[in-house]
């Protein structure tokens, strides 16, 4: 961080060329005070000649800095880019199931850097419970997003709260995709 304290520090190590595993741990303000460690397991990925993942699947797990779980998700790789990926997150006490979120990019396409540059991700969140808590739609053009649709759900999972729709027509992006001018 600016005033010097430490804001996190990350480990890879490599098989072959390529990423075995990884662990990354996060810092509170005080640079001391350890906020969540997460570690990703690369062993059922396969990668091109470049070091890319081209199939297969990795594994996270974020745990908070108590020791508790906080997260673990799935990201599946079908043709060198994600094809589906799956994360649960937890209540504090470590095995309480918040929600679930699960997330298909078959209708997006690709550019060579493996950013999404055309097409649509679907999203779905279901609560611990199994109730739908929200469903989403993102559609990118060009590289940006151009637009998204939220729904969110009551408890009850079928009665819809509010609807959200973005438009990203009037924002431009920056090389690194964040928006730079404009507005949305």
């Amino acid at each position: 961080r600016g005033n010097g304290t430490l804001k996190s520090e990350s480990s890879t190590t490599f098989d072959g060329g390529n990423p075995a595993s990884s662990v990354s741990t996060n810092y509170a303000k005080d640079g001391s005070t350890v906020t969540d460690i997460t570690s990703t397991d690369f062993a059922n990925a396969t990668f091109d000649d470049e070091g890319n993942i081209a199939t297969g699947y990795i594994l996270s797990e974020t745990k908070r800095g108590n020791g508790t779980l906080k997260s673990e998700s799935s990201t599946t790789f079908d043709g060198g880019n994600p094809a589906s990926s799956v994360s649960t997150n937890y209540a504090k006490d470590g095995s309480t199931v918040t929600d679930i979120t699960s997330t298909d990019f078959a209708n997006a396409t690709f550019d060579d850097e493996g950013n999404i540059a055309t097409g649509y991700i679907l999203s779905e969140t279901k609560r611990g419970n199994g109730t739908l808590k929200s469903e989403s739609s993102t559609t990118f053009d060009g590289g940006n997003p151009a637009s998204s649709v939220s729904t969110n759900y009551a408890k009850d999972g079928s009665t819809v709260t509010d609807i959200t729709s973005t438009d990203f027509a009037n924002a431009t992006f920056d090389d690194e995709g964040n928006i730079a001018t404009g507005y949305i």
